[in-house]
C-alpha cells in the first residue's frame, strides 16, 4: 500500500467524509432544512468553534484531530436544535460510523497473514506498525504481532479527549462503532475484538486482530 502523509489522510477523511455526509443528510432531514444548516455550520467553524475557548492544540496530531471531529460536533449541536437530542443522536451515530468506514477502508492496509510468514520478529513488526500509522488521532502502542493475532493498545485518543472538552462525551463512542464496522467487514482474514474502551471509562482500547486461519488449524 502506499505511503500517506498525514496531511493527505486528513483532507482525505475530510473530503469523503463531507460527501458521505451530505448525502446521508439528504436522506435523513431533506435538502430544505440541510442547506441552512450547512451555513450555520460553517459559520459556526468560521467563529472557532467547538474548540474556541479550550486552547491552542498541543501537538500536529491535536490539530488534525480538532478539523476531524469538529465539524461532527458542530454538526451534531446543529442537529439538536433543529431535531432534538434523540433524533440528533440516531442521526450522527449512522453518521459518524458511515464516515469512519469509509475512512478506514481507504486509510489502512488490508491484513494477510500470509505477508507475515516469512519476516522475522523486526520486520512483523515493522509491517504491523502500518496499522496504526495512518490513525492520527491516537498514541499506539504495538503489543503482540504472530502468526496467531496482532494486538495493539490505544493509550490516547483525541476523538474521546476532544468530545469530552467540547461537552459531547457521548460522541467518542460512536468513532468506536466505527472501527467495529470496520474491522468486522473489510478485513475478511480477521476477528476483531476489542474488551476496553478509552469512551467508556477503561484504561485503554485494546484491539486484537486474531488470524482466522490460524484459528482454523488450532
Amino acid at each position: 500500500m502506499a505511503m500517506l502523509s498525514e496531511s493527505t489522510i486528513n483532507r482525505y477523511f475530510e473530503f469523503r467524509g463531507a460527501i458521505e455526509a451530505v448525502r446521508l443528510l439528504r436522506r435523513e432531514i431533506g435538502v430544505r432544512a440541510l442547506l441552512p444548516m450547512l451555513v450555520k455550520l460553517e459559520a459556526r467553524h468560521l467563529r472557532g468553534e467547538p474548540f474556541h475557548d479550550v486552547g491552542e492544540p498541543v501537538d500536529e496530531k491535536e490539530r488534525l484531530s480538532r478539523r476531524q471531529v469538529g465539524q461532527v460536533i458542530l454538526l451534531y449541536q446543529l442537529l439538536k436544535e433543529k431535531v432534538g437530542e434523540q433524533r440528533a443522536f440516531e442521526i450522527a451515530r449512522k453518521l459518524v460510523k458511515a464516515v469512519a468506514i469509509e475512512f478506514l477502508a481507504h486509510a489502512l492496509p488490508t491484513l494477510h497473514r500470509a505477508e507475515y510468514v516469512d519476516l522475522d520478529q523486526a520486520a512483523r513488526d515493522a509491517k504491523a506498525a502500518e496499522i496504526v500509522r495512518p490513525i492520527v488521532n491516537a498514541e499506539s502502542d504495538i503489543a503482540v504481532v504472530g502468526l496467531e493475532r496482532v494486538d495493539f493498545t490505544v493509550t490516547k485518543c483525541w476523538f474521546h479527549e476532544l468530545t469530552v472538552r467540547a461537552g459531547v462525551p457521548e460522541l467518542a463512542k460512536m468513532f468506536c462503532a466505527g472501527d467495529e464496522g470496520y474491522f468486522e467487514t473489510h478485513q475478511p482474514e480477521i476477528r476483531y475484538t476489542r474488551t476496553t474502551t478509552l469512551a467508556e471509562g477503561g484504561p485503554c482500547c485494546d484491539f486484537k486482530f486474531h488470524w482466522i486461519e490460524a484459528e482454523k488449524k488450532a
